[in-house]
């Protein structure tokens, strides 16, 4: 599981505007139309990630939750480049630090990552259940809800395991001799036990996908709770399952984390057939509501 975020962000936005933040925003174009995945819920997020942002320098947000919508939908207008496709469209909002006021800094698009009906379909006809594992590290992050333009710079140093060795780096706290787990670097953290889906009480960022899992198993019988992941718990098999979620990676499944020495703190195999029953259900129902519920896609 990787960032998709492109060079130019990193050696740009992020180091020109402190007080920016940005969304990935799963986006579909289809005849010359963009139908974006819960726009509301990535204009909330940008705004109250703003709010937050600004506070801490005493500065007042003179913007609206309208004034934001419009700044997206005219940064997406503007792009002259429009071919049918399935891809990510990653908008970029600043703060200018002389006049206060707010700036659409960027959008950069990749077409690749979320085509889900492609997704789906594999799925059903391979049964494709790829798995793989994960590292552990310890990081405390100043504003763990707030998706600032900083973080992707922050997160360079404790991306080298995860690009050389791992798929996925979990950020941890540490505690009494204890890892608590918390969320990804790009990804948010689950687990699943009868049927319970488990994920962090401590704050961390929500993400969209995240947010449409909880929604989607609440309605189909589960229940979410949130409480701390220890590695205590993790290695008494009190988790059965796992699994990570992202807008490129809906729903993908854990086979193994490591702690900071290499020790397994939980490991799949030892997992019974009901948890990873459980998985495969909620996938198809989260792919299954991505490609057919158009309540979930706003069209530009």
């Amino acid at each position: 599981m990787r960032g998709i975020l492109p060079k130019e962000f990193v050696s740009t936005f992020g180091s020109q505007h402190l007080h920016g933040v940005y969304t990935v925003i799963p986006t579909i174009i289809q005849n010359e139309e963009y139908k974006l995945l819960d726009l509301e819920y990535h204009q909330e997020r940008l705004m109250s990630s703003l709010e937050t942002l600004l506070s801490l320098h005493n500065h007042p947000l003179d913007c609206s939750l309208d004034g934001i919508n419009s700044m997206i939908r005219d940064c997406i207008k503007q792009d002259d480049s429009i071919v049918d496709s399935y891809g990510i469209t990653t908008i970029c909002l600043g703060v200018d630090a002389l006049s206060n006021s707010l700036i659409a800094k960027n959008m950069f698009r990749t077409n690749d990552g979320c085509n889900y009906h492609s997704m789906y379909q594999k799925y059903n006809e391979n049964n494709d259940e790829t798995s793989f594992v994960v590292n552990t590290c310890v990081y405390e992050r100043t504003l763990p809800k707030v998706k600032s333009c900083s973080w992707p710079i922050d997160r360079i140093p404790l991306e080298a395991n995860r690009l050389r060795d791992y798929s996925e780096t979990i950020i941890c706290s540490a505690a009494h001799n204890d890892l608590v787990l918390k969320e990804g670097l790009v990804s948010n953290l689950f687990f699943i036990r009868e049927n319970k889906l488990l994920t962090s009480s401590y704050p961390v960022l929500p993400g969209s996908m995240a947010k449409l899992v909880i929604q989607i198993a609440q309605q189909n019988g589960f229940t979410v709770e949130y409480t701390e992941l220890s590695s205590a718990i993790l290695q008494s098999n009190y988790a059965q399952g796992a699994f990570l979620t992202s807008a490129t990676k809906p729903m993908q499944r854990i086979s193994g984390i490591v702690d900071l020495k290499g020790n397994t703190i939980f490991d799949s195999s030892k997992s019974g057939a009901d948890a990873s029953n459980s998985m495969t259900r909620l996938r198809k129902l989260l792919l299954y509501s991505l490609i057919h519920d158009k309540s979930l896609w706003t069209l530009l």
